[in-house]
């Protein structure tokens, strides 16, 4: 695979599927330049590649080369709490903010770490995961 097929993969596996034109203008470039990108006749230049890893939770290596985990410990971690937080209902998510905001900065990733490695135990085995 391609730094250009790598960077596709990245557009088409968001959630809302960003169209060439909206991925690009997040990053700052033409849908021109990306699209000549993704399809290997041009190679990203390294704000561009930053950009990508910055915004979506990327890891650079894994860009380049296509070697190691796609993504930042912190873009699983987010995506695991905005599963959980969509199946709230609004009180619960508004008494849940204000309680996360209460909390200082190494407790909220210690608690952001927690939930992360509950969903994960529960992805990867969802009836071992509810029993105590």
């Amino acid at each position: 695979m391609t730094i250009g097929e790598r960077i596709r993969e990245v557009r088409l596996s968001r959630p809302d599927k960003p169209s060439l034109e909206k991925f690009a203008e997040r990053l700052g470039i033409t849908k021109g330049s990306m699209s000549l990108i993704e399809n290997g006749k041009n190679q990203p230049s390294d704000q561009t590649v930053r950009s990508i890893c910055r915004e979506y939770g990327i890891r650079e290596e894994w860009i380049r080369t296509g070697t190691g985990q796609r993504e930042t410990k912190e873009a699983e971690i987010t995506d695991a709490v905005k599963k959980l937080f969509a199946a709230q209902p609004d009180g619960f998510k508004i008494a849940l903010i204000s309680a996360l905001l209460k909390i200082d900065a190494a407790g909220k990733w210690d608690l952001l770490e927690e939930i992360y490695n509950s969903v994960a135990k529960e992805l990867e085995d969802p009836e071992n995961a509810k029993k105590p």
